[in-house]
């Protein structure tokens, strides 16, 4: 995963062919492990920018279980 900072927070930048996963628990597990990192910087100052939040932005639209666990912790997901 690579991420960015912005005026709004950490972003998460992802590419994943979702049909490729038959089972989303691991996945998710792995999603919710990095948003729950990058969380921790929520209120601190990196590279000039305040953390407001977390963003994931997939290639395509993820799963809506993925969507579900994500949002269930604070992090906003967005697609192309």
């Amino acid at each position: 995963m690579s991420y960015s900072f912005d005026k709004k927070g950490i972003r998460g930048n992802e590419s994943f062919y979702w049909a490729n996963y038959s089972n989303n628990n691991g996945i998710i597990n792995s999603f919710m492990n990095q948003a729950r990192n990058y969380l921790q910087f929520v209120g601190d100052t990196i590279n000039g920018q305040v953390i407001n939040g977390v963003t994931f932005c997939f290639s395509s639209q993820p799963p809506q279980a993925v969507i579900d666990a994500l949002n269930s912790i604070g992090v906003t997901v967005n697609w192309v």
